[in-house]
C-alpha cells in the first residue's frame, strides 16, 4: 500500500488565490447521486509516488502547516470532498520556498539489494542509481532486503530522489505560472 500525493498550483490573482491553470470537467461529477461535487474543478499537478519527495515536501522544505487560510475556493472544495476519505498532512510551499531549497545538496547515502547481475553498477558508490547502464531483460528495482539480493550503496541528491516528473515537469510548470512570490502548491495525502 502506497500514499498519494493531491498537488494543485495556484498563483494569486489580485485580491485572492486562484488555480493556476483553468478548470476541468470533474469526472465525478453526478448531481443526483452526489450533489456536493462541482461541474468543474481545478487541474491537479500529476506526480507518481515517490516518497522521497513527500518527506522532502512534507519535512524538509517546511512542516506540514495545513491548508493556508486564503486558499483558494476552487481547491477548498476538492479537499472538503476528500476530506472524508482519509487525506492527511495538509501543506502548502510557495514557489520561492522550492526554488530557495539546495536541490544539488547535500548528497544523500542510499542503501539497498540489488539483482546480483546488476551489483557491479554500485562499485565506486556512485552517484545517482544507474538505471540507464540497468542489464537488459532485468526488472529495474532495489528493495531495502531481498533473499537472493546483493547489498549496494550509491549517492543521490534531493533532486534525484524528488525525479524528473517533479523537477523538470512541476517546478517548470510553476515557474511558468509568474513571479515566484505569487504562485505556489497546496498539497495533502491520502492511502
Amino acid at each position: 500500500m502506497g500514499v498519494d500525493i493531491e498537488m494543485y498550483a495556484e498563483v494569486f490573482a489580485g485580491e485572492r488565490w486562484a488555480p493556476a491553470e483553468p478548470l476541468v470537467e470533474n469526472e465525478a461529477y453526478d448531481p443526483e447521486s452526489d450533489p456536493l461535487q462541482p461541474r468543474l474543478r481545478p487541474q491537479f499537478l500529476s506526480i507518481p509516488r515517490n516518497r522521497y519527495l513527500f518527506a522532502i515536501l512534507s519535512k524538509t522544505i517546511a512542516p506540514c502547516r495545513g491548508l493556508p487560510e486564503d486558499v483558494s475556493p476552487e481547491v477548498a472544495a476538492v479537499e472538503r470532498l476528500c476530506h472524508d476519505d482519509g487525506v492527511f498532512d495538509h501543506s502548502w510551499l510557495g514557489l520561492d520556498e522550492l526554488l530557495a531549497f539546495d536541490w544539488k545538496g547535500p548528497i544523500i547515502q542510499m542503501t539497498g539489494m540489488v539483482d546480483p547481475e546488476a551489483a557491479p553498477l554500485f562499485e565506486g558508490n556512485p552517484l545517482g542509481f544507474p538505471y540507464k547502464r540497468w542489464p537488459e531483460g532485468k526488472q529495474i528495482s532495489h528493495s531495502s532486503w531481498t533473499q537472493d539480493g546483493v547489498s549496494v550503496r550509491w549517492r543521490e541528491t534531493p533532486g534525484m530522489l524528488a525525479g524528473p516528473d517533479f523537477m523538470d515537469g512541476v517546478l517548470s510548470k510553476l515557474k511558468s505560472f509568474g513571479p515566484e512570490k505569487y504562485v505556489r502548491i497546496v498539497f495533502w495525502f491520502d492511502h
